[in-house]
């Protein structure tokens, strides 16, 4: 089967859109808490377009992996500072970030090495 481009570009874009009203959010609104609950959000929006068998159980082991990413990493070398670090030290949406990343990153994959 060959991967229809139109799918795929559909696919890209409407993750693009929601991971740029995030980015919008993390910029413009400078409360961790409303950009947390914005993110959440978007997945649930996200989630009741299009879901794929066990997305949640992917969505919630990136959320962990990145968790312990950011925490080990920040105590082993300090590269960046976080000002309103409420979670450990991190902003309470970085690891909901992650878990969105390995979602999407497994919607394109699908997508692209589909026979």
């Amino acid at each position: 089967m060959k991967l229809s481009k139109k799918k795929l570009l559909f696919e890209v874009f409407t993750q693009l859109f929601f991971l740029i009203l995030a980015f919008v959010g993390i910029f413009f609104i400078r409360n961790e808490f409303v950009v947390s609950f914005g993110v959440i959000l978007l997945l649930v929006l996200n989630f009741l377009i299009k879901y794929y068998a066990k997305e949640w159980l992917l969505f919630t082991l990136g959320t962990i992996i990145g968790f312990f990413v950011e925490i080990g990493l920040s105590g082993i070398y300090k590269m960046q500072y976080w000002d309103q670090g409420s979670f450990f030290g991190i902003p309470l949406w970085l690891p909901l970030a992650w878990g969105y990343g390995f979602f999407f990153i497994r919607r394109i994959g699908n997508l692209i090495v589909k026979d």
